[in-house]
């Protein structure tokens, strides 16, 4: 998993001839051999020498030419991630001896003409795979993998998506024979929240019109509420408690203190443990350090952001 994770990371340094001139390398260091805080200096030519707590290591790499050795997840806390270092080098650099080294617990080259997002040489991306506010290709989908998803599925018509939000009217033609019915009947005429929702889980797709779905083979039941949560918690039980309803979207969250919270808690408790049903919630749309609920409750999938 590490090694994918690596590779795609490592997309940001095919951009320039400079980087496909020298080779570029991912150093994992050994636990318990921290390398401590890594001082460089630039010299004219532009590689660099380095000075560190582990002087041996310091001398064994600078005898080489390295044009980069950075930290490759500099923000991390998991003590693996911490010790593991980009290295630019030149293609003379003695992959043997550093491996040789002690403290190197693995040392990978990697393929600068490598594009992970070229889903295409596998399938055909659909012809309403495109941003439909930015144009061109649909980066969001890009960045949660959908296209390579689909190479898996696309949604099993018997599995269904119980939508848990605001709707006025749910006729659409992207729409169309995806939703298989609605429960309740609580419309705000003024909200459209629910038919985004919808469409960005289920929405026709490969129709050369609109936009392209994540699920586009499955089918949904939708619980039409006005929005607020005197509805919205009701109807997350309601849907739960519908025939095939295997997993329920939520891209609504209430507060810690918000006054329906402990009735939230027993209705999740009930749909999860009880029903068996899959909760997907939104963990909210702005940056906080607050828990947002239902995406804040260990049973179900907490759901950030991921566009533009």
């Amino acid at each position: 998993m590490l090694k994918k994770i690596l590779l795609l990371f490592l997309l940001l340094f095919t951009s320039t001839s400079f980087y496909a001139q020298n080779d570029l390398y991912v150093l994992e260091i050994k636990n318990g051999q921290d390398l401590g805080p890594i001082q460089t200096t630039t010299n004219l030519d532009g590689t660099l020498t380095f000075s560190m707590a582990n002087t041996s290591f310091a001398e064994s790499i600078n005898t080489n030419t390295i044009f980069e050795f950075n930290e490759m997840f500099p923000t991390a806390i998991t003590p693996r991630l911490k010790r593991v270092y980009l290295l630019l080098v030149s293609p003379n650099f003695p992959v043997q001896t550093i491996l040789d080294r002690f403290e190197v617990e693995n040392l990978f080259l990697m393929d600068p003409n490598e594009n992970l997002l070229a889903e295409q040489a596998i399938f055909v991306l659909p012809n309403d795979y495109e941003d439909p506010i930015l144009g061109g290709r649909n980066t969001a989908l890009d960045i949660i993998r959908a296209p390579l998803a689909w190479t898996i599925t696309t949604g099993d018509p018997s599995i269904v998506t119980g939508v848990n939000d605001a709707a006025a009217s749910l006729v659409h033609p992207d729409l169309d024979g995806q939703i298989l019915y609605t429960i309740l009947d609580d419309i705000n005429p003024l909200e459209d929240h629910g038919v985004n929702v919808s469409g960005l889980i289920s929405a026709k797709t490969n129709n050369d019109s609109h936009v392209a779905s994540i699920a586009y083979g499955s089918k949904l039941v939708f619980a039409h509420s006005f929005g607020g949560s005197t509805t919205l918690i009701p109807a997350l039980l309601a849907l739960s408690q519908e025939p095939n309803v295997r997993v329920i979207n939520c891209s609504w969250s209430v507060a810690e203190n918000h006054v329906l919270k402990s009735l939230l808690d027993d209705v999740v408790n009930e749909v999860v443990e009880q029903n068996g049903v899959v909760i997907a919630a939104a963990a909210g749309n702005d940056p906080t350090t607050e828990y947002r609920y239902p995406a804040s409750y260990d049973n179900t999938i907490s759901v950030t952001s991921s566009g533009h």
